[in-house]
């Protein structure tokens, strides 16, 4: 029996920033299904196979970041969906941006307004594997008329068969610096 549920998240003070798998290089409406019997949670480590993707993932956690693995069958268009749009409680997202640095390295911020006034989160992300990518930056009109910010960077690469891909991230709620400079560290 699954579930359809979203693993794959950097849970940092409410979920502020996502890592999902994506299986097409336009890909930004998502959702996994998983057997909830084959997934692993133990203090300090999860895993659970994806059924959709066919993808392994796995997440254990440092003092200042996470390091994730995700084995991927062969494919050509494999890839990740960072979405800074993510909210886990109807935070009001009124500043994100992203920044690739490298074709291994992104960054970027995002400030919230909802139980905390001036929300910051600042994230760096370093790929075991070069990648590909399309931003998207826009924004959305809410039927009331608002609008909101769109924030999401699209990845993709090719696998072959088991092939593991390592996401090294760090965030913050003072600034980017310290991530990128500190993340040695653990």
């Amino acid at each position: 029996m699954g579930e359809s549920l979203f693993p794959g998240k950097i849970e940092v003070d409410l979920a502020q920033v996502c890592i999902r798998i994506a299986d097409c290089p336009a890909c930004t409406v998502y959702g996994e299904v998983f057997v909830v019997q084959r997934q692993v949670a133990e203090p300090g480590y999860y895993a659970v196979f994806l059924d959709t993707y066919q993808v392994k993932a796995e997440i254990s956690a440092t003092k200042r970041g996470a390091i994730h693995r995700y084995t991927f069958p062969e494919s050509s268009e494999a890839g990740f969906i960072l979405d800074l749009d993510y909210s886990l409680q109807r935070q009001t997202n009124s500043d994100m941006g992203i920044e690739v640095i490298s074709d291994t390295e992104i960054c970027g911020h995002k400030k919230t307004t909802y139980w905390a006034f001036d929300q910051y989160i600042n994230f760096y992300a370093k790929f075991s594997k070069p990648f590909a990518y399309t931003l998207i930056t826009d924004s959305v009109t809410m039927d009331n008329g608002k609008r909101l910010p769109v924030c999401k960077a699209v990845l993709h690469f090719n696998t072959k068969k088991d092939e593991e891909v390592l996401v090294k991230v760090g965030v913050s709620a003072v600034d980017i610096y310290n991530k990128i400079f500190g993340f040695g560290k653990n």
